[in-house]
């Protein structure tokens, strides 16, 4: 039997978008599960999921953050392959799907990592080191402690430490059809703004706000190029 893949969504007050995400991932052959954590939303995300069949909903009351949304999804997960996506975004494709699983599935990479329109600076130099969306065997991380140790805005960032400890594989794939709004676009520019520059803050004390270019720098190193 051909492996599948596990996919988490960890979802925070994401009831307008979320909808649109699963459907691109439903039905996807390479999917066998979909687990949405809904991570203390106050909106209508819960309603707006348990009208969707085929899907495992993790709910709870109140927000703990996504790094915990994502550690409850990949402990209730029964494949060892997992595929993480955002709840928010916009545009994307089956095929999207396809191509951030099968380089992953077919162990020629360790971690895929996908590269979407925004933010530019990113699409400049050729990856986006905190991308939510990734593919990986967990089997390599939970034994690393990897995500116990992530919280609040940190999972990307303590996620990329270990992938450059450990030198693993990574694939870089191109989803410039797809768009991530800004938390601004979100949640207006006061709060969307509030919420950004404490994520700043928080990522960059992790970082030592410029170690974030080294991380950066590393990550890039590992990427396969002549990938086929």
């Amino acid at each position: 039997m051909k492996d599948k893949v596990s996919c988490i969504i960890p979802a925070y007050n994401e009831g307008e978008r979320i909808a649109n995400v699963i459907k691109a991932i439903q039905g996807n052959h390479l999917i066998g599960e979909i687990i949405v954590v809904n991570d203390g939303s106050s909106d209508n995300t819960e309603e707006v999921l348990k009208k969707i069949t085929g899907i495992k909903i993790i709910s709870y009351d109140n927000n703990r953050g996504k790094s915990f949304a994502v550690l409850k999804g990949l402990n209730s997960s029964k494949y060892s392959f997992i595929l993480l996506i955002d709840a928010d975004l916009e545009g994307l494709t089956n095929q999207n799907i396809n191509d951030i699983i099968e380089p992953v599935l077919s162990k020629k990479v360790d971690v895929t990592m996908a590269l979407t329109k925004k933010p530019l600076i990113c699409r400049i130099i050729g990856i986006d080191p905190l991308s939510g969306q990734r593919a990986f065997d967990k089997r390599i991380f939970l034994k690393e402690g990897v995500f116990d140790k992530a919280r609040g805005y940190l999972l990307e960032s303590v996620f990329n430490d270990k992938i450059i400890k450990l030198g693993c594989k990574i694939k870089i794939v191109n989803w410039l059809n797809v768009n991530g709004p800004y938390k601004t676009e979100k949640e207006g520019f006061l709060k969307g703004w509030r919420d950004q520059l404490k994520m700043i803050i928080f990522i960059g004390r992790h970082t030592k706000y410029i170690g974030w270019i080294n991380q950066t720098i590393k990550l890039k190193s590992l990427e396969v190029n002549n990938f086929i």
